[in-house]
């Protein structure tokens, strides 16, 4: 039983975790899946909500590559 509870109580703490670990992808459009939206060229795709603050850095680098 004071196992489970362990589990339970690491698991409940991963959770809250989680979304502060995830990248800020504001600034693009995405899918039901919370992914950047590309085009066939690996360009991602932009709102006008970005600004270079909100740069992706994967993004970048596909981007400057091309």
């Amino acid at each position: 039983m004071k196992q489970l509870l362990s589990i339970a109580a690491i698991a409940a703490l991963a959770s809250f975790a989680l979304p502060s670990q995830a990248a800020d992808k504001s600034g693009y459009l995405t899918d039901k899946a919370g992914n950047i939206v590309t085009t066939k060229s690996g360009i991602c795709l932009r709102t006008k909500e970005w600004t270079e603050s909100k740069a992706d850095a994967t993004c970048l680098a596909k981007s400057k590559s091309k």
